[in-house]
């Protein structure tokens, strides 16, 4: 069923989701990337009011391709409940050992008080498997949240018409964080709304406090907007006036030069990183969904030229600071310090981990002298923090997620019923695979803003249509004619022909 031969109460429903999940994701990084309680609060919230209005759109066959990712996330947030409450002490012996001890040490130690000192002192519950129950209770909220964030984008993203709204919020913030964060550099400001914060003021960081995790938001636009310039190319073939080819090609070449500089003048060298194996991926995917591999060179030098120019341009940038890391820096830095305590935390927890959400607690027991006690609220690696915090638990239902997500998104890239919903697939694999590469060296997902934003790109590129077999061989044929650019003709008219799938 199309989308215009819906009711037209659930076609406005839908359109006021539409523009609602566009105006959130284009607000979630504003107040300090919604780290605040407040704000968070604010996110989840939203995610429940966009469910409520796009559930007149669901149906079985619309809600699949979201179904195992969803529920994986539901999974884990019901681990992150189950480990804040109470267990019977040989339960908790069973599945975290090392849980058990510290509660029987707890209760040793309250006992011997209570003979010594004669006070009443109140006897110690049942174990808990998370050393900070109230941090994991949030986390399986706000995984909650996301889960329901995700179906209701799948459901939006299903018309390409309201998947834009999306698409314009992801961007506009983009653009805005650039230009915030160039008048802060400017005016060499460490103020972000008025309030000081830590750090120098020789990087750009938009509205958040740490530039780095405003890099994941822009990693996120750049897959986006690479996304559009690739829809782009493929319409300004069919294009025989050059006035028409760059009115189509400018603007996203523009757009991605823009965010690049953004994203360089933070100076975080695994965003740099990130984007560029983001760029790369995308660049092989296109050629590999349409098996035309002689574009992947030509797509890769002209993602090498787009940071030969950024390069030349941004002065003090994280090409420079890249380029100046040292190996023992690599080798003997803080950070891979604090992994392989990380992985001894691990090694505590193995099965059902420390608690979601209590690595600041966790580590103290690990942590060496000189590492700054308690400053360290994260891993600065989110796969070992989820290890250590979840256990393998945790990384078993990560894993089912993420590679359900992948195939569905591959999938909808190569069969997507037309070049905007390839396009979107193409933006949320990108997303995907530099928000990976970033995870390895950070915890920017752990900010709730980001974590929004990619859940609404990859929701919405995940509902995108798909060909039915029959119109799959069909378009193969044409491209096998060596009329590929013309496989949305082949479509057309078509959508009484759609696979649920």
């Amino acid at each position: 069923m199309s989308w215009r031969s819906e009711a037209p109460i659930i076609r406005h429903l839908a359109t006021v989701a539409a523009v609602l999940l566009g105006a959130a994701v284009a607000w979630a990084p504003l107040p300090f990337g919604s780290v605040e309680p407040a704000a968070e609060t604010a996110l989840r919230l939203a995610a429940a009011v966009l469910l409520a209005l796009a559930a007149p759109l669901a149906r079985a066959e619309r809600l699949r391709p979201v179904a195992l990712p969803a529920l994986a996330l539901v999974a884990l947030a019901a681990l992150g409940a189950l480990q804040s409450l109470p267990w019977p002490p040989w339960l908790a012996g069973l599945l975290s050992p090392r849980h058990a001890r510290i509660w029987g040490r707890a209760a040793e130690l309250l006992a011997t008080a209570r003979q010594t000192t004669g006070s009443d002192l109140p006897v110690p519950g049942w174990p808990r498997l998370s050393l900070d129950p109230g941090a994991s209770r949030q986390v399986a909220v706000t995984l909650v949240a996301l889960a329901a964030l995700l179906a209701a984008s799948a459901l939006i993203g299903r018309s390409r018409r309201r998947r834009r709204w999306l698409v314009g919020g992801v961007v506009a913030v983009a653009v805005f964080e650039v230009a915030y964060g160039t008048r802060q550099l400017l005016a060499g400001s460490l103020q972000v709304w008025g309030v000081e914060v830590l750090g120098v003021g020789d990087r750009l960081r938009g509205t958040y406090v740490n530039p780095n995790h405003v890099s994941y938001l822009l990693e996120i636009a750049l897959a986006a907007v690479f996304a559009a310039g690739w829809w782009a190319l493929v319409h300004a073939r069919r294009e025989s006036s050059l006035d028409r080819r760059l009115i189509l090609l400018m603007p996203p070449i523009v757009l991605w030069l823009v965010l690049l500089g953004g994203l360089a003048l933070t100076r975080s060298r695994a965003g740099l990183l990130a984007a560029v194996v983001g760029a790369g991926v995308q660049v092989v995917l296109a050629a590999a969904s349409r098996r035309r591999w002689g574009a992947a060179p030509a797509g890769l030098a002209a993602v090498l030229v787009g940071l030969g120019i950024v390069a030349g341009v941004v002065s003090q940038s994280a090409f420079a600071r890249l380029l100046g890391t040292s190996l023992q820096e690599v080798a003997w830095g803080t950070r891979v310090v604090v992994a392989r305590r990380t992985l001894g935390l691990w090694a505590d927890y193995p099965l059902t981990g420390s608690g979601l959400g209590s690595f600041r607690d966790a580590f103290t027991t690990v942590e060496p002298p000189g590492l700054g006690g308690s400053a360290f609220l994260h891993a600065h690696q989110d796969y070992l923090e989820l290890a250590a915090t979840g256990g393998l638990l945790a990384l078993l239902l990560a894993a089912v997620g993420l590679v359900a997500l992948v195939r569905r998104l591959r999938r909808v890239q190569v069969s997507g019923y037309r070049t905007e919903d390839r396009a979107a697939a193409l933006a949320a694999l990108g997303a995907l695979a530099a928000v990976a590469v970033h995870e390895a060296f950070d915890f920017g997902l752990t900010l709730p803003a980001n974590a929004f934003v990619l859940t609404a790109v990859c929701g919405a590129a995940a509902g995108a249509r798909v060909l039915a077999r029959r119109q799959q061989a069909n378009g193969a044929r044409a491209e096998g004619a060596g009329d590929g650019d013309r496989l949305d003709e082949v479509q057309a008219g078509g959508d009484r022909h759609l696979a649920g799938d």
